[in-house]
């Protein structure tokens, strides 16, 4: 089980603290990935994902705007990732009356 993945579970089991410590130690690899790296895009989606349950909308805005951006750059706009940011991204606009 990968460090995303076991973030993931404990996201879903509502233990967040545990699940941003984890998130977190994923991406500890952008030391040696650099902040663009694909390997990256699974880590901060689920951060955002775990930013925006935890209302911390900024936070989760940023994640999912840098989530494009590498997706963007290294897989292309036709990526099925970007759905997820894209609606995160429209979630937070609702969720702030900008919808």
């Amino acid at each position: 089980m990968t460090l995303t993945s076991l973030a993931n579970l404990y996201r879903d089991l509502g233990k967040y603290t545990e699940a941003e410590e984890i998130y977190r130690r994923a991406l500890n690899q952008e030391q040696f990935l650099g902040p663009e790296h694909a390997e990256l895009v699974r880590p901060l989606l689920g951060l955002a994902l775990l930013s925006y349950k935890q209302g911390k909308l900024a936070q989760a805005e940023n994640l999912h705007q840098r989530v494009l951006r590498i997706l963007e750059q290294l897989l292309g706009t036709e990526h099925y990732f970007m759905a997820f940011s894209l609606v995160g991204l429209a979630n937070i606009a609702r969720d702030q009356g900008q919808l």
